[in-house]
């Protein structure tokens, strides 16, 4: 029987806090421009990150050194945030192949816009590795999870539904409410590090079917 492998991207197959620390060194650099120095701009930033900071980092940033508000702007630090080529690394390098060897298909379901993602998927060499890919960015930020849109839409590129679909993610607060509605198998990557790796479930419609903590226990279940 077909079976297909739905892999999530952010804090899954890599550590999403390994994008945040490259993108702040990338805003750093362009803000050091004004004459701040980019260590002290990348700290601050970090330091905001590490006490649980999120959203508003450039806009703290500028009120920080209005001079980088003021010369650079906070649009501008937030585009080259997205768009700067990631320093990142897989979390469990080698693992499509394991997976390409056990199940027929294997797919990509994540949120976030579409360059943003892409730039992420080559610098880990996975964006030609899957057989359908869906970035919920194309669509804009209200299908993001747990919009039942992107997998409607593995569903129907690839023929298959309910338990043949197996998607493996991070995040209880969102990623695992549409697929379990759907009938799929649902499996919770929990591994030190993740930005919700302490997050509970809440309530039993966003509860993953499964539990692992690496990628390579993934492939048991199958």
């Amino acid at each position: 029987m077909t079976r297909g492998l739905i892999l999530d991207l952010d804090d899954t197959l890599y550590l999403e806090r390994d994008f945040v620390r490259s993108g702040f060194l990338a805003v750093a650099e362009e803000a050091s421009t004004t004459g701040v120095d980019a260590s002290e701009i990348f700290e601050f930033l970090w330091a905001g990150f590490i006490q649980g900071g999120r959203g508003d980092a450039f806009d703290r940033l500028a009120v920080r050194w209005p001079e980088i508000g003021q010369r650079v702007g906070v649009a501008s630090l937030v585009r080259t945030y997205r768009v700067h080529q990631p320093l990142i690394e897989m979390s469990d390098p080698g693992f499509p192949q394991m997976a390409r060897d056990h199940i027929a298909v294997l797919g990509l379901i994540t949120d976030g816009t579409v360059s943003t993602q892409m730039n992420k998927l080559r610098a880990l060499g996975l964006e030609n590795t899957f057989d359908v890919r869906v970035i919920t960015g194309a669509w804009g930020p209200g299908f993001y999870k747990p919009n039942h849109r992107a997998f409607e839409s593995v569903e129907s590129s690839l023929g298959l539904a309910g338990p043949r679909l197996i998607y493996v993610a991070d995040n209880p607060a969102k990623d695992f409410v549409a697929p379990n509605e759907r009938g799929w198998e649902s499996v919770r990557i929990r591994r030190q590090g993740q930005l919700h790796e302490n997050a509970e479930p809440d309530g039993s419609h966003a509860a993953p079917r499964h539990e692992v903590r690496s990628l390579s226990e993934v492939l048991e279940i199958l």
